[in-house]
């Protein structure tokens, strides 16, 4: 992103070795949080492109396009952790990991270190 003077808000500790796909996954944020906000704030949507080959925008008027399978996964995920998720937001990504995966075979949303 430097290479494009662009700038993104959050700035995790790991910020120079972290993917954005691990920001996301991880909601990151960082000693810039107060100023720029975390990933959450920065993030309006997503272009989403599977290792199956689907693509769609998740975000404010979209997901159409998700494949029905996934939907239904991520419902089923809701359904069953739904009150975990709203206990620990932040953590969402860590308290799901191993739920995420199963229920979306190959997914990760990337790391960061």
């Amino acid at each position: 992103m430097a290479s494009r003077n662009l700038l993104l808000g959050p700035r995790p500790a790991t910020h120079d070795h972290c993917t954005i796909g691990g920001m996301l996954g991880n909601n990151s944020c960082g000693a810039t949080a107060q100023a720029y906000g975390k990933m959450s704030d920065n993030v309006l949507g997503l272009d989403v492109l599977t290792y199956g080959g689907a693509r769609f925008w998740a975000g404010p008027g979209g997901g159409d396009g998700m494949p029905q399978e996934m939907r239904a996964r991520l419902r089923d995920l809701g359904e069953r952790y739904g009150e975990e998720i709203r206990r620990r937001p932040v953590h969402l990504a860590e308290a799901l990991d191993e739920a995420w995966r199963a229920a979306v075979p190959g997914a990760s949303p990337g790391g960061h270190g």
